[in-house]
């Protein structure tokens, strides 16, 4: 009998037998370390998009919040009616639209729903006045609900409708103690801040920006975006959750957020499957 074969072939056992979870070792060896280096550039990268994002927001906010201070357009917002008490308003207003980098400012008052819209193109008296606001028409709801939600800074995209265009908006309220007169603010080129901001020439890397309830802000495809959220119930809201087709990644996603918001931490990082491929998800608070 040849042993010769029988113990290439007992070799050759040996050696499989050997190898596999040698091979699987260094597989789940490599998948680990490949696993902790994306995420530590997810978790850069989503800082890296927070920073590029805040700038040009921040300074914009602290402009609208200062102009919401002022107490010449405190005064107007009082007394609308006060020619007096508007062309002062109107020269501080000026002022600020100047020093936006938009170069424009929106006015809206509570006591006559007059929404007051100026940029560099026209900003003359005749074209500051746009419309008055109606409470009964959805295409006003953005006014009374942010004046219901009181915050002291509220960013959103809307497309307004009268002045046809759509904008990434800054708003700042009017405050008389605890009432709010009205709503002053700016904006920023829709297209512009996602080409600025949003756009990444990083292969692979998508970058989005969302609200508290998961509704899309700003995204490179603007048919994903979903404008006028604030005047939305959550089921018409295109939220971040159409993005994925398993609820257990949708889940993941909302519990990252909340812990996010409580400020727990400043990154979260979640591995999550899109159109059955994997993706890793880095996700920061603004």
């Amino acid at each position: 009998m040849n042993l010769k074969p029988r113990f290439h072939l007992l070799t050759i056992l040996l050696f499989l037998i050997s190898a596999v979870p040698a091979w699987l070792a260094v597989r789940a060896v490599t998948e680990s370390v490949v696993e902790q280096w994306a995420v530590r550039y997810a978790e850069k990268q989503v800082l890296y998009d927070k920073g590029r994002a805040l700038q040009p927001i921040l300074r914009e906010a602290a402009l609208a919040r200062q102009l919401a201070n002022s107490q010449k357009l405190r005064a107007w917002a009082r007394l609308p009616e006060s020619e007096a008490t508007e062309r002062r308003a109107f020269e501080e207003l000026e002022s600020f639209r100047r020093s936006f980098a938009d170069q424009s400012y929106f006015v809206a008052l509570r006591h006559n729903g007059k929404y007051f819209h100026s940029n560099a193109e026209n900003h003359s008296a005749g074209y500051r006045l746009r419309y008055v606001l109606d409470p009964l028409t959805r295409r006003d709801a953005w006014f009374f609900d942010l004046i219901k939600q009181d915050r002291d800074i509220h960013i959103n995209v809307n497309q307004d409708l009268a002045l046809g265009f759509t904008r990434l908006w800054i708003n700042a309220p009017i405050r008389d103690g605890q009432e709010v007169l009205g709503i002053v603010g700016t904006s920023f080129d829709l297209t512009s801040f996602i080409e600025n901001v949003v756009e990444e020439d990083s292969p692979g890397v998508t970058s989005l920006f969302i609200d508290h309830h998961g509704a899309i802000q700003l995204h490179r495809n603007q048919s994903l975006i979903d404008f006028s959220s604030i005047s939305k119930s959550s089921h018409e809201q295109k939220t971040v959750a159409l993005l994925f087709d398993r609820a257990l990644d949708r889940k993941m996603i909302y519990a990252a957020m909340d812990d996010l918001a409580s400020l727990n931490k400043t990154v979260s990082t979640v591995f999550v499957t899109i159109k059955d491929k994997r993706h890793l998800a880095g996700i920061a608070y603004l």
